[in-house]
């Protein structure tokens, strides 16, 4: 007690009121936040003695963040989305790292209570809207050096990547145990994407709400939450499969060094939104030089998803008139420019953007011919496994009716055998036969040896019939396997089908707009 309240002295001024305190306030992390944010008032030349006032800054913070004191700015408090938990052999629990934190120390100080939003949907039904990221510079530091990526850090390379309207992903380290998606927005799309956040480790989970599939990929090999995460999709009437959830692990790169998760999810990420295979390597390098690039760009704030005609072809967005024509006026210029470098120049720029597009198309071209591929092989499958039904079925047939003859051959021969032994006790047990009487001696050994063969055959007929009905649960269980395995299958063509489908119907659309334009230029077929 006396320890307490020398630290609490050496904590004056500018320290937590009583009413404010954290349930662990001598944690190390939330003590060297709280010293940084009192060297900042101090270094501002702020009075520190205000900043727990009704009107302080410390106040309004935590009231607008509806959280505690984490804060690492003297203008906002930001916290960090708290990770589905992870037992441990000792059954303690661990939080994601924050923001601010190192690979090294201690984050278990669970303070961190506002989880991050799901990109394009509503937040947490319980919690209030997210606090203020750190800035831009300090995730393109991350990026640039060896640093293991924070939470923030993820959540802006996730939006530098321009997944379609079949994907939703969920910001890195959502949802929490507390999180529940409130009903005021429609999740539409079949494909969620969570970033799995324990141990200062990120994992990536893949949910296809059609096929009832949750997909594990994990940079290292080792325990990460999944079976939590599924407990919770569960418990979402809005995202959850009707007809249950399955986890598979799933193969991924692997990373050789304690750093780098968070880019071999971000690669794995963007290979599933592009309907690009899982790459087998990652140049993680490289990766972090791109998504700094990126965010060193200044438009990159300003990047745009896809529009959802061309969304699931993975083409870029045309949803803009070209850069010549934004820059003039149709009724003054007709198109033409005064300055012809100018006009050279961003006529270069729309070409350059039209090659890319005609890239993307022949990509989403080469995608369909794999569907197609796919989803004739998935009709055949289903057609083979259906006659494979058929047959065993009928096996099972001919093999019940063949054990229900036998049975009752063996219930048949047991009577007669039954019968046997009490002529025999009856007429050969015990009584004096004369000599000249051979008939009747032979009467006797006959009947003998006929009982002795009927208990072998029975015998026998008994062994049979154990085999025949093994076999016929065989074939039974066999079947119920075979009929699982249609349903999936059928379900998976079903899909491939409806994909096949809306790919046929987003090209039909492009060639239309195409066409269009070509009329509108004055071209009647294109031009090799």
């Amino acid at each position: 007690m006396k320890q307490q309240q020398q630290q609490q002295e050496q904590k004056q001024p500018g320290w937590w009121p009583e009413e404010y305190a954290p349930e662990n306030p001598n944690c190390p992390v939330i003590v060297s936040r709280m010293n940084k944010v009192i060297k900042n008032c101090k270094g501002a030349k702020y009075p520190v003695e205000n900043i727990w006032d009704d009107d302080g800054f410390m106040v309004k913070a935590i009231q607008q963040a509806n959280s505690n004191v984490t804060g690492s700015h003297t203008q906002h408090v930001a916290t960090d989305a708290p990770a589905l938990p992870l037992p441990d052999q000792d059954g303690s629990d661990e939080s994601p790292l924050s923001s601010k934190d190192s690979m090294s120390g201690s984050h278990n100080d669970k303070l961190s209570k506002s989880p991050n939003r799901p990109l394009s949907v509503d937040s947490d039904k319980s919690f209030p809207a997210l606090p203020t990221l750190p800035p831009v510079s300090e995730t393109i530091s991350h990026l640039r050096g060896s640093d293991w990526l924070t939470d923030s850090d993820m959540l802006r390379c996730v939006e530098l990547l321009k997944a379609s309207n079949e994907w939703h992903i969920f910001d890195p380290g959502y949802p929490s145990e507390e999180s529940k998606l409130s009903g005021t927005n429609k999740i539409s799309a079949n494909n969620l994407i969570f970033f799995i956040n324990a141990k200062h480790h990120w994992s990536l989970c893949h949910l296809d709400r059609q096929l009832g599939q949750l997909k594990h990929y994990n940079p290292l090999p080792w325990k990460m939450p999944v079976d939590v995460l599924k407990s919770w999709i569960l418990e979402q009437p809005r995202i959850g499969p009707t007809d249950g959830l399955n986890i598979f692990e799933e193969k991924c790169p692997q990373q050789e060094d304690g750093f780098n998760c968070g880019i071999f999810t971000l690669a794995i990420c963007q290979a599933l939104v592009n309907g690009n295979p899982i790459p087998l390597e990652v140049d993680a390098n490289n990766l972090r030089s791109f998504f700094a690039k990126q965010l060193e760009s200044p438009i990159s704030s300003e990047l745009a998803k896809p529009s959802s005609e061309a969304a699931s072809l993975g083409v870029p967005r045309i949803d803009c008139r070209p850069l010549f024509e934004q820059s003039h006026s149709d009724a003054d210029n007709f198109g033409f420019l005064d300055n012809s470098g100018e006009h050279d120049m961003k006529i270069s720029d729309t070409l350059n953007y039209l090659d890319k597009f005609e890239k993307c198309l022949g990509k989403a071209n080469a995608n369909l011919t794999e569907d197609m591929k796919a989803l004739e092989k998935h009709k055949g499958k289903v057609v083979e496994m259906l006659q494979e039904q058929d047959a065993l079925e009928q096996k099972l047939e001919n093999e019940q009716r063949l054990a229900a003859d036998l049975a009752g051959k063996v219930e048949q021969s047991q009577i007669d055998y039954k019968g046997a032994c009490e002529w025999l006790n009856q007429h050969g047990t015990g009584r004096i036969v004369e000599p000249a009487n051979t008939l009747l001696n032979k009467i006797i050994t006959d009947a003998k040896s006929m009982i002795q063969s009927s208990a072998a055959d029975i015998e026998s007929c008994k062994e049979r019939l154990e085999s025949m009905q093994a076999n016929c649960d065989e074939y039974k269980g066999t079947i119920e396997k075979l009929q699982v395995e249609i349903i999936s299958s059928t379900r998976q063509r079903d899909v491939i089908e409806e994909r096949v489908k809306r790919q046929r119907e987003n090209l039909a659309h492009v060639d239309e707009k195409f066409a269009k334009v070509a009329v509108l230029r004055g071209f009647t077929k294109c031009k090799n």
